[in-house]
């Protein structure tokens, strides 16, 4: 200042002084308590108790399954080892639930699950996410699920774009879509798809168009109801104008749903696991069911136990691949390790059985897993 600006010097300093008065009658007037630095303790108080503490197993199971939606992550993050380590040592006599256990627990509280798959034109790769988790009350008929099919398509604005939706065989499903699929969205698949959809329930001739004559019946006693009160009240029914139908908001709210595929893999899982219990050759279900019994117990010792999924680890190299019912095609990933360690690791597969208490798998055995491939 003095040597840029001599002629303004005078002015600043006296600004200056001027500031520095009333930084002395703030910090004179100004409470102690707000001045003295609070304690690292502190803070540390306040950021906990913020958050519930978990005393149950109940509460337990729900965080985790929180923690599993909200982050968008597969089941198998409660098997990971880093994760049981970081809970296991906080929670105390609680214990971690299994995978299945935490599938089973979201089916009981979120039933609708959907996610999305497209072509990235640019790149020409498939992209996929996860458009929601949403939880269904009271009976999941077909027209709930319908409902709440083409609410989330809505939501996302996507109700013309999706040209196909898979699900699986459930009838409650194949109803939905035969009932409410827009007439001129099938092909060829889709007709196919529509003639023999309802495997589960009564066979239909292709000439006729079921029908819900509770629906019509309910629709028309609404409707004279309605009409009769309108007629009571001043006849209002005869004022429309505009020669508006009433019918016409029903008609906008109605429900379209886009073509229907099963999901094969579902398909497949179902001949493989239900429709081979049929077959009548005792022979074939007396070796069948002792060959799922010695693999079901290996399969849980490996489950349950970490010492002894480390056990199988060390021995074998690696882990069995575990039957699991949500899993559709996890049986058959399963035969087929099995089916390796036979082949490859033979005699460490029958110390691995005996070690654990578990009958060795037989010759006869052995030779019927590998004709049933």
């Amino acid at each position: 200042m003095e040597l840029k600006h001599p002629e303004c010097l005078e002015e600043f300093n006296s600004l200056w002084s001027e500031k520095g008065k009333d930084l002395n009658k703030t910090n004179k007037n100004a409470d102690k308590s707000q001045l003295k630095q609070p304690k690292i303790v502190g803070h540390l108080l306040d950021g906990t108790s913020r958050f519930k503490q978990i005393r149950t197993q109940d509460e337990l199971d729900k965080a985790i399954l929180n923690h599993i939606i909200t982050g968008l992550l597969p089941f198998s993050e409660v098997d990971k080892e880093g994760f049981k380590q970081l809970v296991g040592g906080l929670i105390g006599p609680l214990s971690i639930r299994s995978r299945p256990f935490m599938v089973k627990l979201l089916n009981k509280q979120y039933q609708q699950r959907m996610t999305v798959h497209w072509l990235d034109v640019d790149e020409v790769t498939r992209q996929s996410a996860c458009l929601g988790v949403r939880r269904i009350f009271g009976s999941h008929t077909y027209d709930v699920l319908a409902k709440a099919i083409s609410e989330m398509h809505k939501e996302f604005k996507i109700s013309a774009k999706v040209n196909l939706t898979i699900t699986d065989n459930g009838s409650n499903f194949l109803k939905a879509f035969r009932m409410f699929q827009a007439k001129d969205a099938g092909n060829e698949r889709a007709s196919k798809e529509a003639s023999d959809e309802d495997c589960f329930e009564e066979e239909e001739e292709d000439d006729f168009v079921l029908v819900d004559i509770g629906e019509i019946i309910e629709s028309h006693t609404c409707t004279s109801e309605a009409r009769v009160s309108n007629g009571s009240s001043g006849g209002q029914m005869d004022g429309l104008e505009d020669g508006s139908d009433p019918d016409d908001e029903e008609e906008v709210e109605r429900i379209i749903l886009p073509p229907h595929m099963r999901c094969t893999c579902h398909t497949l899982n179902l001949v493989a696991t239900t429709d081979v219990e049929k077959i009548r050759n005792r022979q074939f279900l007396k070796i069948k069911k002792s060959l799922d019994l010695k693999l079901k117990s290996i399969w849980n010792k490996q489950q349950r136990s970490s010492l002894a999924s480390d056990f199988i680890k060390s021995k074998m190299g690696e882990l069995f691949v575990i039957c699991n019912a949500t899993r559709w095609n996890s049986y058959y990933d399963g035969l087929v390790k099995v089916d390796h360690f036979i082949d490859k690791k033979d005699e460490a597969l029958n110390e691995t059985f005996e070690h654990f208490k578990i009958t060795k798998l037989t010759a006869v055995e052995k030779d019927f897993k590998k004709k049933i491939f």
